[in-house]
């Protein structure tokens, strides 16, 4: 999984990447196997790059996913701790877009 995202990095346009990774995703991810953590930081990633194309719903969905799964990590690990403010910052801004349509 983790030469499966650098290779889509580097190879790629956002959209591609984000189809590309979620449908790898989808038959094979479960947690209780060693490449685990790979699989769960590609939502992470997911979310990022849903991020930069300005796909805050979207992102908003990897997010809360992500952090759902390492609901009982430890607080300090740092790739939660960004994806909890992103997550934050991310529903900040759907929540202006919704005000500003009202």
């Amino acid at each position: 999984m983790y030469i499966y995202n650098k290779i889509t990095n580097l190879t790629n346009t956002n959209d591609r990447k984000t189809l590309q990774t979620e449908d790898f995703l989808g038959p094979y991810y479960s947690l209780g196997w060693e490449a685990q953590e790979c699989c769960v930081e590609a939502y992470y990633n997911l979310a990022k790059i849903s991020e930069e194309m300005g796909n805050n719903e979207q992102a908003i969905k990897y997010y809360r996913h992500f952090v759902d799964i390492w609901k009982n990590a430890d607080e300090d690990i740092p790739l939660l701790q960004d994806a909890k403010l992103r997550l934050i910052s991310s529903e900040a801004l759907e929540s202006k877009k919704v005000e500003k349509v009202e």
